[in-house]
């Protein structure tokens, strides 16, 4: 038989094992009857010390300096701007593949002046996962300056971007370096003796063509410049002189170029200028009454003509007769664009006026034949592009229409002798209109998702302490509507989604080597429906997310899952009492949630989860809105009976209870506050915190010599010309503040988001 203080051991230890149970607490528990030892963090009698919580004393602040109102000011170090596509932006007008490397033109991307132009570079890391390494604008920007308009690259080490509404059109000569691509030189056609309104009309880099050393600028006149590149930059070698009424580079190979224009008579003529046969004797290699789009390889010559292509052939004697080649299902008569790759000919053209057919011509038997057509859409116009590269084809679409909206992005698709199919998908990550914005922050990792979008942009803290842009956490699934507030955790993240019928689910990601896979949705727990809220939290491999139990039991209860084994697992149910539908924060091992006015406290050991003493707030309220726990720090924000302001209580555990160390009203009620912030407290950690305290900043408060002490409030700098732009969330990432600004505006669609980093001193 156990006597006495045996008896009552063995009794918490039968409970203590029992996972997801939980023990009301006898909040006179502390201190604990002689022979117990009480543990301060959680306020439970064990039998050893040992059997605390390791870890959860309240941080010594000590060696913090002191701080008085009107503290160090906290300065914004950076602002990560959400890329949002737009109508005019004119992605996919332009680009190349090659190997794992893709170059996409976005020519009428507005910047600091309307349709300056910008160029997008990709790298691909695994299969079908392509990740954006940089984010190229001109030097000079102008107004209409396009840049981007045409790139081209010389091997993986050097770009060619081509801006022909600067001045009288340059081109700029990037390297890649191992800090990534740079400006190496700028190259501008000599302008002597024209006159004002010729270099206006000149256009120098309308047109762009590259092969392995050199490259050929064409002018929107009949003239063309051809350099030699090396390592050390750009040489120029000969102008070419075309007897065209207008024409444009259409290809280089070796020591070929190729020119397409229009003569008076409106006939499209090709002409092939060859080093050897002297620069300044060029071919007519062949016309037609529409020619629309020319591909070289050096030996064989595509052109897309009237009601399908037409390819000719070089010999030793010459040029031989055009064969004429249908493409089945391609009912518009003029071809898009044209590419070769590995002898086979990729064409792009017109079904109608939202599809896109993609076909591959290849001469079997010595006979040029097209393969069935590869229907890609919607789109809403011309000036598609196709890129090649060994099995890979990147189609670039100005005008295509995504969710209704018409925004440019490229399809990359794999080939094989069975034909095309989808590979990936390289776009700006946000749609434009996105108002609602989460944030979230943990490990180095900060997310920033647009509620309206069904993408969050993944940012990483590298060793200076600047965030760098990542790939974007893509929501799996056509049927859904909105993302909600996010959680991180180190190589954890967990959302809940909302679908078009209403019903939610909690999606969860893994980070690997280079970015985050997509994981099982979190599994349902017995009895509780976690499904119905939005209140989650990870702390390490420990998420709560709060619920309510199914009919008929009344109430709720929040689920906690367990990072076991590579898998979420359901790990307790703890009975709050509550409906938890808004709110849910955990630390370490505690818990604390609410509903409606009513706030509950609860403590883990081991798999138990135990019941903790609740603070008093500083006012009777009629809501509990948010709170927050870092460490020994819990926050709470809510709405006071006596007159609608929104207030924040900050309590800390000491000595077996939670001693009240600061209580802020907000001098905005609820119902304006709803409108302009998030109400109240922002964001907390174990020894600062901010405030609300408009739509442009937020009150700082830093923890040192035993209390909080006002900081100067943190402000953005400044906004665009956007009256509903605000503060929408707020929160600490390791050491610095970030704070997400939605309706911010982005100078062409009026509503956009950005995160602003300010380092905290």
């Amino acid at each position: 038989m156990f006597a006495g203080k045996d008896l009552r051991f063995a009794l918490f230890a039968l409970l203590a094992m029992v996972a997801g149970c939980q023990l009301p607490l006898d909040h006179a528990a502390c201190p604990c009857a002689e022979g117990w030892v009480c543990c301060p963090t959680i306020g439970v009698c064990v039998a050893a010390v040992d059997q605390c919580p390791d870890g959860t004393g309240s941080k010594d602040a000590g060696d913090d300096a002191p701080m008085s109102d009107g503290g160090d000011s906290i300065t914004e170090i950076q602002r990560l701007q959400m890329d949002h596509g737009w109508l005019g932006d004119q992605m996919g007008a332009a680009g190349v593949l090659r190997d794992d490397l893709a170059v996409v033109g976005v020519p009428g991307r507005a910047g600091t002046v309307t349709r300056q132009g910008m160029v997008v570079v990709f790298e691909r890391r695994g299969a079908g996962v392509w990740v954006r390494v940089a984010a190229l604008s001109s030097p000079s920007p102008v107004a209409a300056g396009r840049f981007g308009s045409k790139v081209a690259l010389i091997g993986s080490q050097q770009l060619l971007v081509g801006a022909p509404g600067e001045a009288a059109g340059r081109v700029y000569l990037f390297q890649r370096t191992v800090d990534g691509w740079v400006l190496q030189q700028t190259i501008e056609p000599d302008v002597t003796g024209l006159t004002a309104d010729q270099i206006a009309a000149l256009h120098f880099g309308v047109s762009l063509a590259a092969d392995a050393e050199r490259v050929a600028i064409g002018t929107a006149g009949t003239t063309a410049e051809v350099y030699d590149i090396t390592p050390a930059g750009a040489t120029h070698l000969v102008r070419l002189a075309a007897p065209l009424y207008s024409g444009w580079v259409a290809a280089l190979a070796g020591s070929s170029v190729v020119i397409v224009g229009n003569a008076p008579n409106g006939v499209g003529l090709v002409y092939v200028y060859d080093e050897a046969l002297g620069w300044t004797n060029p071919t007519l290699v062949t016309h037609s009454a529409v020619t629309s789009q020319v591909a070289f390889d050096g030996q064989r010559l595509a052109v897309g003509v009237v009601g399908g292509l037409r390819i000719i052939e070089r010999s030793a004697s010459g040029w031989t007769a055009p064969v004429d080649v249908a493409l089945p299902g391609a009912t518009q008569p003029q071809v898009d664009d044209l590419g070769w790759r590995s002898g086979e000919l990729d064409v792009l053209t017109e079904v109608d006026e939202a599809t896109l057919y993609l076909g591959r011509a290849r001469s079997i038997g010595g006979v040029w034949q097209a393969d069935p057509p590869f229907l890609i859409g919607p789109t809403r116009g011309g000036g598609n592009r196709i890129m090649t590269s060994g099995d890979r084809v990147m189609v670039g679409l100005p005008l295509a229409s995504v969710s209704d909206l018409i925004v440019g992005l490229a399809n990359i698709y794999r080939v094989d002798d069975a034909g095309f199919a989808a590979d990936a998908t390289i776009a700006f990550d946000d749609k434009p209109l996105s108002t609602l914005g989460w944030i979230a922050a943990g490990g180095g990792q900060l997310l920033a998702t647009a509620g309206i979008d069904q993408i969050s942009a993944w940012f990483v803290r590298d060793p200076s302490g600047a965030y760098q842009r990542r790939p974007s956490l893509v929501l799996p699934g056509d049927d859904l509507n909105t993302l909600r507030q996010p959680a991180v955790a180190g190589s954890h993240v967990i959302f809940p989604v909302a679908a078009r019928d209403g019903t939610l689910a909690l999606q969860t990601f893994e980070l690997g080597a280079h970015d985050w896979t997509t994981g099982p949705r979190l599994p349902a727990a017995d009895g509780v429906d976690v499904a119905s809220s939005g209140a989650l939290a990870i702390d390490g491999d420990i998420a709560a997310v709060g619920g309510a139990w199914s009919p008929p039991r009344s109430g709720g209860a929040v689920v906690v899952y367990a990072w076991r084994e590579g898998a979420w697992q359901v790990a307790a149910e703890v009975d709050t009492g509550l409906r938890v539908t808004s709110s849910v924060a955990l630390s370490g091992h505690r818990l604390a949630v609410i509903g409606d006015a009513l706030i509950r406290l609860f403590a883990r050991l081991g798999d138990t989860w135990y019941e903790m003493p609740a603070p008093s707030l500083g006012e009777p309220t009629s809501e509990i809105l948010r709170v927050f726990l870092a460490g020994d720090v819990l926050g709470v924000a809510s709405t006071a009976v006596s007159d609608g302001h929104v207030a924040t209580d900050v309590f800390r555990w000491t000595d077996g209870h939670w001693r009240s160390e600061l209580h802020v009203r907000s001098d905005q009620s609820t119902i304006a506050c709803q409108f302009v912030c998030n109400f109240g407290l922002a964001a907390l950690d174990t020894d600062r915190l901010v405030v609300f305290r408009d739509a442009v900043s937020v009150a700082a408060y830093q923890f040192a010599a035993g209390a909080w002490g006002a900081r100067a409030p943190i402000a953005l700098a400044s906004l665009p010309s956007a009256p509903d732009a605000h503060i929408a969330q707020a929160a600490f990432a390791d050491g610095a503040l970030a704070l997400w600004v939605v309706a911010e505006g982005d100078g062409l669609s009026g509503l956009a988001g950005a995160v602003h980093v300010f380092r905290w001193p």
